[in-house]
């Protein structure tokens, strides 16, 4: 499932959320984290501290991982995306 990860980071501590970033990234190239795979580059909304990313994610528990890796600092919303000709196919064959 291929999900979009809005995020927001809660309070003043960037410096702590970098780190905790920092070490998510190389504990990921060493298969230490359970997080949905990253397909996307690291977003970050102009003028706020908030921003998106794309995930793949193969297991929903890779998504509430992610989530509680980050807990109490960002705060996280995960959507379901799916390609439109996807979605247009599924609106056709419902019509049938």
């Amino acid at each position: 499932m291929i999900v979009i990860g809005y995020w927001e980071i809660v309070g003043e501590d960037i410096d702590e959320v970098i780190s905790l970033y920092q070490q998510a990234l190389e504990d990921r190239k060493k298969g230490k984290l359970n997080h949905p795979k990253m397909v996307s580059d690291n977003y970050v909304i102009s003028g706020a501290n908030s921003g998106f990313r794309i995930f793949e994610a193969t297991d929903p528990i890779q998504i509430e991982n992610l989530k509680y890796y980050y807990y109490p600092l960002m705060e996280w919303e995960f959507v379901p995306i799916i390609k439109a000709e996807d979605s247009i196919k599924a609106y056709m064959d419902s019509k049938k």
